[in-house]
């Protein structure tokens, strides 16, 4: 199990978040509408996970993550 503290651009979160939603395993705990949240994945779709967060880094206004676990 994965863990990463994630915060998206105002103008992508939702579209981010249904993007890592796609992936099986993946949890979202997110406090209403904070630009903030926690993602829990599966060690198996690690790469998957930061994949998409590398792509939000690339093309959002700003995307910026950890791992925190």
């Amino acid at each position: 199990m994965a863990i990463y503290k994630v915060e998206i651009s105002e103008e992508a979160i939702d579209y981010r978040i249904e993007m890592l939603e796609i992936i099986d395993s993946v949890k979202i705990i997110r406090d209403s509408d904070s630009l903030e949240f926690t993602l829990e994945c599966a060690t198996e779709d690690i790469e998957a996970v930061e994949y998409e967060l590398r792509k939000a880094e690339r093309r959002d206004d700003y995307c910026l993550w950890e791992r925190i676990g």
